[in-house]
């Protein structure tokens, strides 16, 4: 049996939608969501006939005070097409301004699951899984993560540490990074479930950065860096990695 990835990220706003604090953020909104429609391993999201989803009923338990919940609601190929998206592009800038427009949440907002191949999930499967995912105490990190709900027909074998660079991929970010090492991690079931990976990387400041150093141990893998000025033995390592998607 094979398997799509679902993912829901709720968001609760710190005015109405149609507020002018809220104006960038729905100016932009059919932009993202268009850029989203193209992305490489996109399958479907959650919207009405207006062409998004900011009309949908859902989590209406969750508001906490604010002034509504957004949500969004989508279906990918894997992990690693989901994480390309969000850490790219115009989707990337939204996100870098979301303090703006949503409240920061204590709790999970983001949850990720494996369903059958062509599935659609619904609102309400999507509240179920936020709500067990803020039940098993996880924090908020653990939601990016499928691994909780693995299928046992598939299981992705690589992660390309997607969003590395910024959206102007002018210097590369080592907060993308670190991210992108603990998604890679939680997809495989959680530090203690992996033995003997290979992290490598340059020699660049994204991976020489005192915050991006202690994700390596926590990964339990072995860190091997290139060679300064080449790129032949990434270019082998890209290849190796190719073979195994």
């Amino acid at each position: 049996m094979f398997f799509d990835l679902a993912q829901v990220n709720v968001s609760r706003l710190l005015a109405p939608l149609e507020s002018p604090q809220l104006a960038p953020f729905m100016a932009a909104l059919d932009e993202v969501n268009a850029e989203g429609d193209a992305a490489s391993g996109f399958l479907w999201r959650l919207q009405t006939e207006d062409g998004n989803a900011t009309a949908v009923k859902a989590f209406g338990w969750d508001i906490a005070g604010s002034h509504g919940v957004i949500v969004n609601l989508t279906t990918w190929q894997s992990v690693e097409a989901l994480a390309g998206f969000v850490f790219s592009g115009r989707h990337l800038e939204i996100m870098r301004q979301r303090r703006r427009w949503f409240h920061q949440a204590a709790e999970a907002t983001t949850a990720m699951w494996w369903v059958p191949r062509g599935h659609r999930p619904t609102t309400d499967e999507a509240e179920d899984r936020v709500r067990q995912l803020r039940d098993t105490g996880l924090p908020p990190t653990a939601s990016r993560s499928a691994s909780r709900f693995r299928p046992q027909g598939r299981q992705p074998r690589t992660c390309t540490p997607a969003g590395c660079w910024g959206g102007d991929r002018a210097a590369p970010r080592r907060d993308l990074a670190c991210e992108a090492v603990k998604m890679a991690v939680s997809a495989r079931g959680g530090a203690g479930q992996i033995r003997g990976v290979v992290l490598h990387t340059d020699r660049g400041s994204t991976y020489t950065a005192s915050d991006f150093i202690p994700a390596r141990p926590a990964a339990r893998n072995h860190p091997v860096d290139g060679p300064v000025g080449s790129c032949f033995d990434n270019a082998a390592a890209e290849a190796f990695f190719s073979s195994l998607e």
